[in-house]
């Protein structure tokens, strides 16, 4: 029996490095789930090179945010397919307004990381979302990977959890000058590092939203003293209705001591010491820990997963789940909501409230 494939419009802001090594390649995979209709971006090379490297039969490119909007518009009234999905990739700067007239003009919202820069943006645009009746989700594919998940499962039942730790490889914050009153967040691996964070508090029987800040220091870095290398937090989160204490630490300067560094390759990893409800097996080291950064794992960032799925089948696409998560093809995991995404802000927020620490 024939079953008609349906395919939702895609719409692209931003086509910068991002875009380009992330959504690109995903969205050319995705094909027939996911079509591009529509790509914008100011500068002109850029839009150009994105635009041959998608080969669209068809496909529109625009100058402006206000054009693609109006091309989305155009398109979909000539057509009865669903909603489009508008990919926003712009600086975090730009997601609050261009997500708000995307949600207004009755398109669903793909933001790259962070929603917004504070959270109460996010939940202005949360609430829309709400009201619309549309989706809104955040690329925060970490929560997708096989690693986290292998993780969670191996740490289901597993005890009592008495501590937890869990480090980013890479930068933290902007190499800029911090100022705690602009609200700068995180940038790469930083914050991935307290989105999986408050993502796996969650999974482990936590509220993200219970979340302590009890020190937060950021490290300049001993070559440019005007840049950020490293970031280290004690938080305490209720794990399973009792205090856990939580440390996250995010550094460019090297792996951190309880990892052997011939494992280490550039992402998360972590660990959670805990105590058996039963008595403790002989060969119960009470420490479960998130290195398993193996050959089989080294190429989790790498394109070949995203534009292969075949070469990794049980990798899948970590980026396309989020994107059939938000068409509705997907009904779950959906952790990476714009309502999930809050509990994130909401802790950067109160790190830098609470008096983040700049050691000179």
């Amino acid at each position: 029996m024939d079953q008609t494939v349906v395919t939702r419009d895609i719409f692209c802001v931003g086509l910068g490095q991002q875009f380009s090594k992330w959504l690109c390649p995903v969205l050319k995979a995705s094909e027939p789930d996911f079509t591009v209709r529509g790509i914008c971006d100011v500068n002109k090379n850029r839009l150009g090179r994105i635009e041959k490297e998608l080969g669209l039969p068809g496909l529109q490119t625009v100058r402006t945010f206000n054009d693609l909007l109006e091309v989305a518009a155009d398109r979909a009234r000539a057509s009865e397919t669903e909603s489009p999905i508008f990919v926003i990739s712009t600086p975090p700067e730009c997601h609050f307004e261009q997500a708000k007239r995307c949600l207004e003009a009755g398109f669903h919202v793909y933001v790259d990381k962070p929603l917004t820069p504070q959270a109460v943006s996010a939940q202005h645009l949360v609430s829309l979302a709400k009201q619309k009746n549309l989706k809104i989700v955040v690329g925060a594919q970490r929560r997708f990977e096989v690693i986290f998940r292998e993780f969670l499962r191996a740490a289901e039942g597993i005890g009592e959890i008495q501590r937890f730790r869990i480090h980013a490889h890479g930068t933290f914050w902007p190499p800029q000058p911090f100022h705690p009153e602009n609200a700068i967040i995180p940038s790469g691996n930083g914050y991935h590092l307290l989105d999986t964070l408050c993502w796996l508090v969650e999974e482990l029987g936590g509220h993200p939203s219970s979340g302590q800040v009890v020190s937060a220091t950021l490290r300049r870095s001993p070559n440019n003293p005007s840049q950020y290398a490293a970031f280290e937090a004690l938080l305490c989160f209720q794990i399973l209705g009792r205090p856990v204490p939580v440390t996250a630490e995010c550094s460019n300067l090297g792996p951190p001591n309880f990892v052997d560094e011939g494992l280490l390759a550039a992402g998360p990893v972590g660990e959670v010491q805990y105590r058996r409800h039963c008595a403790p097996r002989n060969d119960d080291p009470g420490v479960l820990t998130l290195a398993q950064w193996d050959p089989t794992h080294q190429t989790m960032h790498g394109l070949e997963e995203l534009t292969n799925p075949a070469a990794k089948p049980d990798r899948g696409l970590p980026l396309k789940h989020l994107l059939a998560l938000l068409s509705g093809i997907e009904t779950g995991p959906e952790q990476s909501t714009g309502a999930h995404a809050l509990s994130t802000l909401r802790l950067i927020d109160a790190i830098i409230k609470d008096g983040l620490e700049i050691e000179n």
